[in-house]
Formats: structure tokens, C-alpha cells, sequence
């Protein structure tokens, strides 16, 4: 489960990131109101992982496609980096274990 000021985060991802004496790669799973998880055939290795959890809205800009000329609506992280580019968020994931975690985000 994922909240944003006390709210399920409606829509974003999650990127499980393996610090260095966890073996595998980056594993990412999507945010649907609140709910993440990652399937069984995609696994994450037991370790210590890096969590960074992104979402974004739009930001009220428009800019103009430099191929088409249409203009889009520009979308923007609205998740502090302290939960993603700069995040000190870790969990453990254990061998036979449920697994289940809990991220509480709060705004700046």
C-alpha cells in the first residue's frame, strides 16, 4: 500500500532498486489506487532494496509537439524526491515470506 498525505496515491510506480550486495536487477511495479504488487514469474531476489515511488499530474503547461505541432499538456513529479531521486526509503525482502509493504509519503 502506498499513501500520499493520507491518501491511496491513485496511479504512479514503484521501482524496487538492489543496493549493492543484493543480487538482480531493478524491479517495478505499477501504483493503482494505493495497491502495488509484483508478479510471482517476475520476482524480486531476497536483499535490501532501494524504493523510489514516482507520480505524476498535470502541471497546467502546454507545449508544443516538435514533431506534430499539437500541443500537450505537460505532466509533472509531484512526489518529493526524498521518496525517489534522492530517496532513503529501503525494505527487505525475504525468502518465503509474504513480503508486504507499507510506503506513507507526505508532501513537503
Amino acid at each position: 500500500m502506498v499513501t500520499f498525505d493520507n491518501e491511496p496515491l491513485s496511479q504512479g510506480y514503484l521501482i524496487f532498486q538492489p543496493e549493492p550486495d543484493t543480487p538482480g536487477p531493478s524491479t517495478a511495479a505499477d501504483i493503482v489506487e494505493g495497491n502495488f504488487s509484483i508478479p510471482s514469474q517476475m520476482g524480486v531476489l531476497p536483499g535490501t532494496f532501494r524504493i523510489q515511488i514516482e507520480s505524476h499530474r498535470p502541471s497546467g503547461e502546454k507545449q508544443k509537439n516538435p514533431r506534430t505541432g499539437e500541443l500537450f499538456e505537460v505532466q509533472e513529479q509531484f512526489i518529493p524526491a526524498r521518496y525517489n531521486s534522492a530517496s532513503t526509503l529501503t525494505v527487505e525482502v525475504k525468502n518465503n515470506q509474504p513480503n508486504r509493504f507499507e510506503f506513507t509519503l507526505v508532501s513537503e
